[in-house]
């Protein structure tokens, strides 16, 4: 979609079953998609041209449930359903160049640190795995949490991670002493997603517990409880900058919060199902939210109306991303 106008730029048609995962390449030049159909496929997001399919396990089980480009656009990161391990392929070739194997459970998540020298993935085994991501070799195995892992996030600078997990707590590993780690908060039921800020110094949590919760990732103090949604709180993302936060409820609605107060600054509503997801614009003019409604919303961060409505999904939308 075009976010100046709200014009239809490309739809990426080819898929035979739900697409679950979408996500640019740096450089915006190329787009990679994963589906139940149990592929993968690299679209050019200029002309919407399928570059590269790429077929996961054919045993009739499986299914891709993620796919990333690594940060210079080279490798892409998958996992599937059941075979509790994450491959590494070639973006341009789509061979195969490594697979992490060593969870016993089925993985959860998957994602390079911003500078592409380390792999991180959670799963349904209580750990979390940090792994190299030129050998493929296994690095650290962080455990602690009592319950599956939904989450992780590397910090600016690659120094720390912190995980988010269905027994309720947030974690911080200092990646050069595993050991460590700093239990920085518990939510009432599970923690589905925990980020840094920019600079480092805060984490915010999104929990079941209908609150999402601004951490100091140092000393582990709660700066400031989220309140206000009604129903499960499936993500929050800080600005850019670090001004403001977002959070996406199954309430229907997305809110906006000053970062460094708590103070509810807007909610938006409108959408006519649950808000599985929402970002800000790199340049923090924009939200766009996801819905359970199979609508994608822009809003203005200036005065937090409805730019557009981005409406072309006969399903549920859950996950939205800006070039």
């Amino acid at each position: 979609w075009d976010t100046a106008t709200g014009g239809m730029l490309q739809k990426l048609a080819g898929h035979e079953s739900d697409v679950v995962s979408a996500e640019f390449s740096l450089d915006g030049a190329r787009i990679v998609t994963a589906s139940l159909d149990n592929t993968v496929r690299v679209w050019s997001a200029v002309t919407g041209e399928e570059l590269l399919k790429i077929e996961g396990d054919t045993d009739g089980i499986n299914f891709m449930k993620s796919a990333k480009f690594s940060p210079d656009g080279t490798n892409i990161l998958t996992f599937g359903s059941f075979d509790n391990s994450v491959h590494v392929w070639e973006a341009s070739t789509g061979d195969e160049i490594s697979q992490l194997k060593g969870h016993s459970l089925s993985v959860n998540y998957a994602s390079y640190s911003i500078d592409g020298h380390y792999i991180i993935t959670t799963s349904s085994d209580k750990t979390a795995r940090l792994w190299d991501a030129a050998s493929g070799d296994p690095i650290l195995k962080l455990e602690g949490h009592e319950r599956s892992l939904n989450s992780a996030a590397f910090s600016r600078d690659g120094s720390r991670i912190v995980t988010g997990s269905d027994d309720g707590t947030v974690r911080v590993w200092d990646v050069t002493f595993p050991r460590d780690v700093m239990r920085i908060g518990t939510h009432d039921t599970s923690a589905f997603s925990a980020t840094f800020s920019q600079d480092g110094e805060s984490v915010v949590t999104a929990s079941a517990d209908t609150t999402a919760r601004v951490w100091d990732s140092t000393t582990a103090q709660l700066r400031m409880k989220l309140q206000g949604h009604r129903d499960v709180v499936r993500s929050a993302a800080f600005s850019q900058d670090g001004s403001l936060i977002v959070t996406a409820s199954m309430d229907k609605t997305a809110r906006v919060w000053d970062a460094m107060t708590g103070a509810a600054i807007s909610s938006l509503e409108g959408h006519a199902g649950g808000v599985y997801d929402a970002a800000f614009s790199p340049d923090g003019r924009r939200i766009v939210t996801a819905s359970g409604d199979g609508a994608v919303w822009v809003w203005d961060t200036a005065n937090f109306k409805e730019v557009m409505k981005l409406s072309d999904n006969d399903a549920a939308v859950f996950a939205v991303a800006f070039s």
